[in-house]
């Protein structure tokens, strides 16, 4: 089809106008309420459980266990005592 053509076709039957949307009232907009994990240690907020999660073992070290070096019977090395 040339596009002069469905140039005009468009304009004809009313397509490329602005779309009509109705208007929504204060009533009808729901706000769902925000969720953030607070750290217990510091002010920080987290808008999810991971970055909480991610916060407590990079700046707080928490879950972060100490590696020991085993001998050979798997048993801890004492270097100091």
């Amino acid at each position: 089809m040339p596009s002069k053509l469905k140039a005009w076709l468009k304009a004809k039957l009313g397509f490329g106008r602005p779309v009509p949307y109705k208007a929504l009232t204060e009533e009808e907009v729901e706000v769902e309420p925000v969720v953030t994990y607070n750290c217990d240690y510091c002010d920080y907020r987290s808008p999810t459980q991971k970055g909480l999660r991610c916060h407590r073992i990079t700046v707080h070290r928490i879950g972060v266990g100490v590696r020991r070096t085993l001998d050979s019977h798997g048993r801890p090395l004492a270097y100091f005592g």
